[in-house]
């Protein structure tokens, strides 16, 4: 399955030592395919504009994703998560159909494979992707 168009390198930092750990430490950039079942937490990030113009509102969702990851790179974090960060999925010549679809098969597998799947974006449509996925593979574990 490949979804993702590109993959984030804003995952850097300061390393305090003495054992404290931030995030950017925490976080491992993947390929889908390289995904296992070591992994708790799958970070996505959906870059686009396209819904935003859509609605006659102001541009600039799509850098949503790499903004939020410089964000969180120096959070500190206190539990013991392995997180994969998966890349983008980009939103291209404004089929934005295409790029939810993307982002609906891509929280379907993780959802599957129980792993958490956290959309990072800008605009709302981040959320009709995402919960597409999650509803669909929540019916098909139900169906178990």
């Amino acid at each position: 399955m490949q979804l993702i168009d590109q993959a984030p390198s804003v995952w850097q930092g300061r390393d305090d030592g003495r054992g404290a750990k931030r995030f950017f430490q925490a976080v491992q950039v993947l390929e889908y395919q390289q995904l296992s079942q070591q992994y708790d937490i799958a970070l996505t990030g959906f870059c686009s504009d396209e819904g935003v113009k859509r609605n006659l509102g102001r541009p600039g969702a799509f850098d949503g994703p790499k903004v939020l990851r410089q964000a969180l790179a120096s959070f500190s974090v206190h539990n013991e998560f392995n997180i994969a960060d998966l890349g983008d999925i980009q939103c291209q010549d404004d089929n934005l159909e295409l790029a939810q679809a993307k982002l609906a098969a891509l929280s379907e597998q993780l959802a599957l494979k129980n792993i958490l799947s956290i959309a990072l974006g800008g605009g709302h449509e981040i959320a009709w992707g995402h919960g597409q996925g999650l509803f669909k593979a929540a019916f098909e574990q139900g169906k178990k």
